[in-house]
């Protein structure tokens, strides 16, 4: 459980972000809940003390970050490009702000890229199960639709 407006918030900055550096190709939002079961693939040193995640990833084919610049993507005013004449404008705040949110959610954002190949930023929220189900509140397990949001 989260908060709806904020979690907007955050898709969208993502989603943003990889429309403004991809100038061909395409970008791509997905999700699916993780358990016990399918967390493999996720990053060593997560503490992961619930059952059940959700992992929405923003891939795009843009022009993806090095390795040594992905650390500073976070940082508040930075930028990968925080030269004078810098091809793509902005504050440096979108990414900061986004990383802030998700952990009040006591989530978890990381990025994979490859320079020209593209980004994939990587987010991860935890799933608070209900103590009940609210009397005449119809409860429906979760759509795809329903987290591409």
């Amino acid at each position: 459980m989260v908060d709806k407006m904020r979690f907007l918030q955050i898709l969208m900055n993502l989603i943003s972000n990889a429309v403004k550096f991809t100038h061909s190709g395409h970008i791509t939002v997905y999700g699916h809940v993780l358990d016990a079961t399918n967390r493999h693939s996720l990053p060593a040193g997560l503490p992961l003390l619930d059952d059940e995640w959700v992992l929405i990833g923003v891939k795009d084919t843009g022009i993806g970050i090095a390795p040594e610049d992905q650390r500073i993507v976070f940082d508040e005013f930075r930028q990968v490009d925080g030269s004078p004449t810098r091809e793509y404008e902005g504050t440096g705040l979108g990414l900061a702000i986004t990383h802030k949110l998700i952990e009040m959610m006591n989530g978890h954002i990381w990025i994979e890229s490859e320079l020209n190949r593209g980004s994939t930023f990587w987010l991860l929220l935890p799933i608070a199960k209900p103590q009940h189900e609210p009397a005449g509140v119809e409860m429906r397990p979760s759509t795809k639709a329903d987290l591409l949001v």
